[in-house]
């Protein structure tokens, strides 16, 4: 009985069976690899979802504080005149204070607190108080 290591037909098959094991080994290893890339690209996805419908979620949170924040630093009368049922208002603000009025009023689900009418003027003259705004 001769050897494996002696007969060229045996080493040449156990090599051939070699080979092909080798091939479909690094075939698998490849498809898990591609399988396990999409997992964690599709996670990697849904976490950035979340995250940004948190973040979303955190900013309305804030609006209606930063609001308050804003229309008490422009004249701390408007929240109690609010209260009491008036809610058109004109008189004087900085262009800095309209800007940030405006700003906050494009944010989504501002318009639930504020609408800015588009009959605003501002005034070219500045006085003491600021811009005129009617």
């Amino acid at each position: 009985m001769e050897s494996l290591w002696n007969s060229p037909y045996k080493v040449d098959m156990i090599r051939f069976v070699a080979q092909w094991v080798a091939a479909i080994a690094a075939i698998i290893a490849l498809i898990f690899g591609m399988r396990f890339s999409t997992l964690k690209n599709k996670e990697q996805e849904e976490l950035n979802e979340r995250m940004a419908q948190a973040e979303k979620a955190a900013i309305l949170h804030q609006l209606p504080k930063r609001l308050r924040a804003l229309l008490e630093s422009i004249d701390p009368k408007i929240i109690p005149t609010l209260k009491a049922g008036n809610t058109k208002f004109s008189g004087n603000i900085t262009a800095m204070q309209f800007n940030d009025l405006q700003k906050i009023s494009r944010e989504p689900g501002a318009s639930k607190y504020l609408t800015i009418s588009s009959n605003v003027k501002m005034g070219v003259g500045r006085g003491p108080e600021g811009v005129h705004a009617a």
